[in-house]
């Protein structure tokens, strides 16, 4: 993956947790899920920093990222559901690491 790809995607994944403390507003976007947000922020967080890390990271788990934040269907935007999030988010700093 290029620098650039994963400097968009840490950015994109930053954009969540700065969503989450903003207040709502009307836009044609789905909304972010407050509380499984912020409830993930650590894991967020720290996902973004091993994107803008140096370290080498798989193109499997970019792949499940992508899936996670741009498909309306994924875990992120339907059920409010922290520990799916979290399971999920899981998933993918597994997928990213070279084994």
């Amino acid at each position: 993956m290029s620098r650039r790809s994963r400097k968009q995607f840490a950015k994109g994944v930053e954009r969540l947790v700065a969503d989450a403390y903003a207040p709502p507003r009307f836009t044609a976007a789905v909304p972010v899920p407050r509380g499984p947000v912020l409830r993930c922020r650590s894991m967020l967080v720290a996902l973004a920093a091993t994107l803008r890390s140096k370290e080498r990271v798989c193109p499997r788990g970019m792949a499940l990222l992508n899936e996670l934040i741009t498909r309306g269907d994924s875990v992120l935007y339907v059920g409010n559901d922290p520990e799916a999030l979290a399971e999920s988010l899981r998933e993918i700093r597994e997928a990213l690491a070279w084994t």
